[in-house]
């Protein structure tokens, strides 16, 4: 393909009108135009449709990941399908895209996007039976790595007053062995008895 055999981008996308270019995009398919340039497509169209149809953001989401593993373009494409999911309520999304950006991508100067969206998401979308689940993706990390999703996790459960779950996650935080005297781990013990301490007034109130 020469360069007069692109496609041009659809107005709407360079003029900020969405609705023009989600139009625009709705008439060029990813899979048709060039192999290298399709990824870019199938990332563009996924994003001016997240403000529409959720549903074609995700599956062009997924086709923009599928088309460039180990690129940049992966890694956008599997915080979008993290965010998505917990918005959207589909836990198994959520934690399958969080798990292969976890194993990938956690050296990326991007991570730290990644980490405050997982925390986000575990928090409002995981239930506390599910907590382990999200704890395996954790897990999977580097300590220092592990150690700062934990706490950035028992700390977002804190303040959404989630005392139980906070309990729960200092569990699992310390089923993997760690040094007791390291600050992460005074920390997450803090948090801990923070929680304990607070569910044992409401029992008493009640």
């Amino acid at each position: 393909f020469g360069l007069s055999d692109r496609p041009d981008p659809p107005s709407g996308l360079r003029g900020g009108r969405p609705e023009e270019a989600r139009s625009g995009f709705a008439k060029i398919d990813p899979r048709d135009v060039e192999p290298r340039l399709a990824p870019y497509v199938a990332l563009a169209r996924a994003t001016v449709h997240l403000g529409g149809d959720v549903l074609l953001a995700t599956g062009d989401f997924d086709l923009a990941a599928l088309m460039a593993p180990g690129t940049l373009i992966e890694e956008v494409a599997l915080r979008r399908l993290m965010v998505i999911g917990a918005e959207q309520g589909d836990k198994e999304r959520f934690l399958r895209s969080a798990n292969l950006y976890a194993r990938r991508y956690m050296a990326s100067p991007f991570a730290g996007q990644f980490a405050a969206a997982f925390t986000a998401g575990l928090a409002e979308a995981m239930a506390i039976e599910d907590l382990p689940r999200a704890a395996a993706v954790m897990d999977g990390t580097e300590p220092a790595e592990r150690d700062a999703l934990y706490l950035a996790a028992a700390g977002r459960l804190a303040l959404d007053g989630k005392l139980d779950a906070v309990k729960e996650m200092a569990r699992l935080y310390f089923l993997v062995p760690v040094e007791p005297r390291s600050a992460p781990a005074q920390r997450m013990t803090l948090y801990q008895h923070v929680a304990e301490l607070k569910l044992g007034d409401i029992d008493a109130a009640a």
